[in-house]
């Protein structure tokens, strides 16, 4: 029997269909169809409350949400942080631009070579999967990563012209001896499996794959799962840092500011959505010595990210949708609903438990705790991967007023096997 793959996709705008005079028409169906037209008497009362964007909104009509959105109070006045993407922008209350700031990937900064050495465990483990369903290009795969590993050690050995002296990541300054040392100490370490996988020495299987290269082995003591951790530590420290260097160089009244956050992480498009799933949160809380009003921050994954993002000044169009019609509805709906409904008792959320990973739950000696966290981020779908360093490594910093000199760095300066310090 064939199996049929169905991808349901649902968009949630408005329902049912309007005719041209703009009644709304829909099929009930019973054992008789029947056609059903919504009288416009109940459409114009409709629009009195929302609908703007439906297509046969009346025109210039003003309606009891868009109203509310255009409320101006103190509330407005802060500067309006956004991230869209992979941006970050800072901009003040009159749409001109303060910063511009690339979060993640900037080639620059590190983030291809420490996540090219970091996604050979991930690969590797793709790779058991597709060998166990009978396909055999695992094994040329394998064959160029052996080729690619091999090349990186060389460039990784090179005397002149080192990469890591043209990254451009102050936090990693003090540390770039041992940085080499890290890499040269994978690379060795992922050939050398490989190659006994090549040779038949042993079976290529999650098995081998945990006992012989994540777990580590007598030839290879510290795991490959120790520098997983430690390179996904570099990448956020850099990321991190430099956020915490970019933004202090402009003044942020941060009691007052205005969040918007629609931070698209590799392709998990619906991870970090909640502040107990985004380490950005997180992070602003700590350059902002926790004084972000939590009313005011919001993550809008529907928002759209418009072209005067980019100019030194948003158009007076796009200052007024991301700071009227997206962060001030939202927070003036919010406000009004605790206004007005003071006669019924609230619902109590508490934030959720601490857990692996997080910094007032781990040590940085833990490494399990961290691939506990990143076994939880791959499976969530609201999770980011990044997540599995991102809430320990910002609060590390701030704990340690902001001096990198100062930090542990698990997988990296911290958490090695009993009689070991490093990777030398």
């Amino acid at each position: 029997m064939k199996k049929l793959l169905g991808i349901v996709v649902l968009s949630l705008l408005s329902s049912g269909c309007a005719n041209e005079s703009g009644v709304r028409k829909g099929l009930i169906t019973t054992d008789k169809k029947v056609e059903h037209e919504v009288r416009q008497e109940f459409m114009d009362l409709y629009f009195d409350f929302t609908g703007n964007t439906d297509e046969s909104y009346p025109e210039n009509k003003e309606n009891a949400s868009s109203s509310l959105g255009n409320i101006t109070s103190s509330s407005t006045e802060g500067d309006l942080i956004i991230v869209a993407g992979s941006d970050l922008y800072i901009f003040d209350n009159m749409g001109q631009k303060k910063l511009s700031y690339t979060i993640r990937a900037d080639p620059e900064s590190g983030f291809y070579e420490m996540t090219a050495i970091s996604h050979i465990g991930p690969a590797l483990a793709y790779l058991t999967q597709v060998k166990e369903s009978g396909d055999s290009e695992w094994e040329n795969q394998l064959v160029t990563i052996l080729e690619n590993i091999k090349a990186v050690k060389d460039v990784n050995n090179e005397t002149n012209n080192h990469w890591l002296e043209t990254v451009n990541s102050i936090a990693w300054q003090p540390y770039k001896d041992e940085i080499k040392d890290m890499v040269d100490y994978s690379c060795d370490q992922i050939a050398n499996f490989i190659e006994r996988i090549l040779s038949k020495e042993i079976n290529f299987n999650m098995t081998t794959l945990n006992d012989e290269l994540l777990d580590g082995n007598d030839n290879y003591p510290i795991p490959f799962n120790n520098v997983m951790v430690g390179t996904f530590m570099l990448t956020a420290l850099t990321e991190i840092y430099d956020i915490y260097k970019n933004v202090g160089k402009i003044d942020v009244e941060w009691e007052n500011a205005r969040f918007l956050i629609k931070l698209v992480a590799g392709t998990n498009l619906s991870g970090g959505v909640s502040k107990d799933s985004n380490w950005l949160y997180e992070v602003f809380m700590a350059i902002s010595d926790n004084k972000i009003d939590e009313s005011k921050v919001f993550f809008v994954p529907s928002m759209e990210i418009r072209e005067s993002l980019y100019l030194d000044k948003l158009d007076e169009k796009d200052l007024s949708y991301y700071s009227n019609t997206i962060w001030g509805k939202i927070y003036q709906r919010t406000q009004t609903s605790k206004k007005v409904f003071t006669n019924i008792n609230d619902i109590k959320f508490q934030s959720r438990d601490p857990i692996p990973g997080d910094y007032s739950f781990t040590d940085s000696n833990n490494i399990d705790d961290f691939l506990e966290r990143l076994k939880y981020s791959l499976a969530q779908p609201t999770e980011m991967l990044s997540n599995t360093v991102g809430f320990w490594i910002g609060n590390e910093l701030a704990d340690k007023d902001w001096d990198v000199t100062k930090i542990d760095i698990p997988g990296f300066t911290s958490g090695f096997p009993k009689g070991y310090s490093s990777y030398k």
